[in-house]
């Protein structure tokens, strides 16, 4: 009787080995799935936006070519060559940022992934004027200078046209960021 029970142990072993390898070869399936980089060249044109509340201007060092902006959320095309250029030669342009790349694969190429994750977009701007003030002073302590500096320039804007009026998320502003927003 002894050699039936081992039999049967030996059955269990294997179903439960075969369960074993149906749960490791799944994963395997999922990581193949997952999206894949573009490969970038030096000479694609990225989608860049103008991140300040104002007039922004950059002239390339190497064509002369000119980018106008007057106006946050002003968007144009820079070659990738010409963001890795501005990257190195004037690098508070894409680090604060004045200027803004809309390309994640080109913001992962240029080594600003980290920094973009502060970031605010148009959108998540608007929202940031909508949130409760222990957002907004959240938010605040994790924005670059120049997404603060928007950030000022645009509420002085909203008090300005009476589209912010609330008087705590005026004073966090002011405090947080030493500016006065109404003069």
């Amino acid at each position: 009787m002894a050699a039936p029970r081992k039999t049967t142990t030996t059955k269990k072993e294997v179903t439960e080995q075969v369960e074993v390898q149906e749960t490791v070869e799944t994963p395997e399936v999922k990581q193949t799935a997952r999206k894949q980089k573009k490969k970038l060249n030096r000479d694609d044109m990225i989608l860049i936006m103008n991140s300040t509340a104002g007039r922004l201007v950059h002239t390339s060092r190497k064509t002369g070519q000119e980018w106008l902006f007057t106006e946050y959320g002003q968007t144009d095309e820079m070659e990738l060559g010409e963001l890795v250029t501005l990257n190195n030669s004037s690098p508070a342009m894409l680090r604060e940022p004045w200027l803004l790349i809309l390309d994640e694969d080109a913001v992962e190429y240029l080594g600003l992934k980290k920094l973009y994750e502060n970031i605010l977009t148009e959108e998540e701007m608007e929202e940031f004027f909508n949130a409760s003030v222990e957002q907004m002073e959240a938010l605040l302590e994790k924005l670059p200078k120049g997404m603060k500096e928007l950030v000022a320039g645009l509420a002085k804007k909203k008090v300005e046209n009476g589209t912010l009026d609330s008087i705590s998320k005026i004073k966090l502003i002011e405090e947080k960021l030493k500016v006065t927003l109404n003069d």
